[in-house]
């Protein structure tokens, strides 16, 4: 499965800026300069996506996932590039 996203910076400021502790430690913080340019990194011109819903496993499927879990984590450990089958 492949998911796409468009994020938007200024709502992501904006979040984080309503927070409280962290709206101190944005105030302390540099402000990061915003430049306009006439193109887009992406190439799309989609709005940003909603929240995502959350899908819940059953039992049986979180179990089918845990072999590709474990050898994810182990390549990932011992930094190995990938397997041979």
């Amino acid at each position: 499965e492949v998911v796409t996203a468009v994020v938007d910076l200024s709502d992501i400021r904006s979040f984080r800026a309503s927070t409280p502790s962290r709206g101190r430690q944005a105030a302390n913080s540099r402000t990061v300069a915003v430049v306009p340019v006439s193109f887009q990194m992406t190439g799309c011109e989609e709005a940003p996506t909603g929240p995502m819903k959350e899908t819940i496993l059953l039992p049986e499927q979180e179990i089918a996932y845990g072999p590709a879990c474990w050898m994810w984590d182990y390549l990932r450990r011992s930094g190995g590039g990938g397997y041979f089958l």
